[in-house]
C-alpha cells in the first residue's frame, strides 16, 4: 500500500510503499493497544473512527513487520500521517484489506450448531 510520509527536505509529502496486514494477531495487539476488549471494537470505532483507524494501520505494519521478522522503522506518530494523508487509492486497499478481515472472521464463525 503506498502510504503518505513526510518529505524533511522539500517540505512536502512523497509516497512510499509500505506493507499492511491485517490478521486476527493484529486486531488482538490493537485492542490490547486501545484497551478494550475484542466485541468492543464496533462501538469503539463508532465513536473514535480515527484514533481506531490510525491505530489499525500501525498494527497492520507491525503484523507485517513480524512476518517478515523485521523491527519496524516507523512509530505511531508516522500512523497518524499516513491516515491523515492517505491517497484514494491507498483508502480502496485498506478498505479491501479490512473486508478480507471480516470475512475471514466470518468464515471461522462457521455455521451454528443444533442441539437435539
Amino acid at each position: 500500500m503506498k502510504l503518505a510520509f513526510r518529505n524533511k527536505i522539500f517540505g512536502g509529502y512523497s509516497e512510499k510503499d509500505v506493507e499492511i496486514l491485517f490478521n486476527l494477531g493484529a486486531l488482538e495487539s490493537l485492542c490490547r493497544d486501545l484497551q478494550i476488549e475484542f466485541w468492543q471494537i464496533d462501538a469503539y470505532t463508532r465513536k473514535n473512527n480515527y484514533d481506531f483507524m490510525c491505530a489499525l494501520l500501525f498494527h497492520g505494519y507491525v503484523t507485517a513487520c513480524k512476518e517478515r521478522y523485521q523491527k519496524p522503522k516507523y512509530d505511531k506518530l508516522q500512523a497518524i500521517i499516513w491516515y491523515e494523508k492517505i491517497s484514494q487509492t491507498a483508502k480502496d486497499e485498506l478498505g479491501r484489506l479490512m473486508l478480507d478481515l471480516s470475512g475471514d472472521i466470518k468464515k471461522m464463525a462457521g455455521p451454528k450448531k443444533k442441539v437435539n
